[in-house]
């Protein structure tokens, strides 16, 4: 045996030795344990503290670019974007995608360096230079550290300027839109929104999608995406927005050098939104797509609603507020706090420009999407009906909305966000810094009335995306009933005889009657 060995032996021993004499300890001759001292009474939350939006400037080009400039931080780093006030809703039918391409397009290859000549120079730098599209606009975004902004600048022009659309890379990027598409498609949520949208607004506006279908990307032209650029991209239609620590007077002498010649368009006509007419969906329809195999449901729940409206946006975000716009909502405490049917449960109040769209949403076990349906529908009907909005919830809303209104200019990046945002979507002039006093302004009443425009509790699109045959390991209905044999996910929604439902395809089209296009 070893040294260690025997050691150990020993030592385990005297232990044996040591407890072998220790008496019993008689639970009676303890000392009893200090009365637990209750917690403190959470105080009071005090007054919201006063906060300033950060200041900006407002400056135009030699071209009559405005440009809006705030002064802030304290690292030396700037940001800007450049808007363009024309985005994907102005594609045209069969072509949709094409200012989403165009804008992908132009961070490929310029007049002097193509796109790894591009890359290589941004990566010298340290500087990101991006071009992209939404709705309602497309966008330029740039990155740099303040002593490059000369450099970045002069290649950002190039891009913006001087883009050739090489052929080669045009094929390229189509394919890469084509497996975004694809991969798109494999997610819940992205596809429940181009679906959702389809089916309230068809062809029209949201329901048309930005980032196009695989058969739009297909037959967009290079000729198509370079005409787009020159009659879109002009000094005309755009404005300038920056955020860094630089004075307004660098930031302006640098942009003028190196936009300072941006032409405007040549007379062409902007392309423009094809004329529609925003008609709410009328009654209950489930819509279903349909996805074997998924373990959870993304359910949504919704109609259309107006586009964004200045004088009472703030009313409708509020009222949307106390029923799913935060963790404490109404949908949030019941499906997710409640029942755990979901990681989260929230609704909006969607404004663009020319049309909006009011959406409750979650992503739900699937043997409990029939259970979901019901607590969203109770929801909804109850705080339009019955159960109204409280003083205490709207208060609440409105502290929240305040008080959590500072954290979206946070550092650099929230700062410019907020101000290009603002700008992208022609926001009035002080709408920024006239948060607050918008939020105090709006009464309950107003608030429970804009809710109460939105929300039809009978006129009502339901989309699911998930597995319609998926078996339900409980064997029972939606009402606790038992049932005999197998029971799927889409017979207990059936069994709620809530509404009828239409089978979709990925692309929101109905399914044929050979493939069950209405159960």
């Amino acid at each position: 045996m070893s040294r260690l060995a025997l050691l150990l032996s020993a030592v385990l021993l005297a232990g044996c030795h040591l407890f072998q004499g220790t008496p019993p300890v008689d639970v009676a001759d303890l000392e009893p344990e200090p009365e637990a001292t209750p917690w403190p009474t959470m105080p009071d939350p005090g007054p919201i503290p006063d906060w300033e939006v950060p200041e900006a400037v407002h400056f135009q080009l030699a071209n009559g670019v405005p440009v809006t400039y705030v002064q802030h931080g304290k690292v030396p780093l700037l940001r800007l974007q450049i808007n363009a006030y024309t985005g994907s809703a102005t594609d045209p039918a069969g072509l949709e995608g094409l200012a989403s391409f165009t804008a992908d397009m132009m961070n490929e290859g310029t007049t002097e360096l193509d796109a790894i000549g591009i890359s290589e120079e941004l990566l010298t730098l340290a500087s990101s230079v991006g071009f992209g599209a939404s709705l309602d606009y497309a966008y330029m975004s740039l990155d740099c550290l303040e002593d490059k902004l000369d450099e970045t600048l002069e290649l950002a022009a190039a891009m913006l300027l001087d883009s050739t659309f090489p052929e080669a890379d045009v094929e390229r990027v189509r394919q890469d839109r084509l497996n975004r598409l694809l991969t798109q498609r494999d997610r819940p949520q992205s596809l429940g929104w181009e679906v959702f949208s389809k089916v309230l607004y068809g062809a029209d506006y949201l329901g048309r999608p930005t980032e196009g279908t695989e058969a739009s990307i297909a037959a967009i032209t290079r000729e198509q995406m370079v005409e787009h650029h020159r009659t879109v991209w002009t000094a005309d239609n755009a404005g300038i927005v920056a955020a860094g620590r630089l004075h307004p007077t660098q930031v302006s002498v640098l942009l003028q050098k190196h936009l300072g010649d941006w032409q405007a368009g040549d007379g062409a006509e902007l392309p423009q939104v094809a004329p529609f007419e925003v008609t709410p969906h009328d009654g209950l329809t489930i819509y279903w797509v349909d996805r074997p195999g998924a373990t959870q449901s993304y359910v949504m729940v919704g109609n259309v609603a107006p586009g964004w409206d200045a004088d009472r946006q703030t009313a409708r975000s509020l009222s949307n507020d106390v029923l799913g716009g935060y963790f404490t909502a109404r949908l949030n405490m019941n499906l997710r706090e409640d029942k755990g049917y979901t990681y989260g449960a929230r609704s909006s109040v969607l404004g663009r420009q020319r049309g909006g769209m009011f959406l409750a949403r979650a992503s739900v076990k699937s043997e409990r999407t029939a259970d979901s349906l019901t607590e969203f529908l109770a929801e909804i009907r109850g705080i339009v009906g019955e159960r109204p909005i409280t003083e205490e919830e709207f208060g609440n809303a409105r502290s929240r909305s305040i008080g959590s209104y500072p954290s979206g200019f946070e550092g650099l990046r929230g700062v410019l966000g907020r101000f290009a945002w603002a700008d992208a979507n022609r926001r009035p002039e002080g709408w920024l810094t006239g948060h607050r006093q918008r939020v105090e302004e709006v009464a309950l009443e107003a608030a429970q009335a804009e809710l109460a425009t939105l929300i039809d509790p009978e006129d009502l699109a339901i989309l699911i995306v998930g597995d319609f045959d998926g078996e339900v390991a409980t064997g029972g209905t939606a009402d606790g009933r038992p049932r005999e044999g197998r029971v799927t996910v889409g017979d207990l929604v059936e069994l709620l005889e809530l509404a009828p439902i239409v089978m979709l395809d990925e692309n929101g089209d109905p399914l044929t009657p050979a493939e069950g296009s209405e159960r």
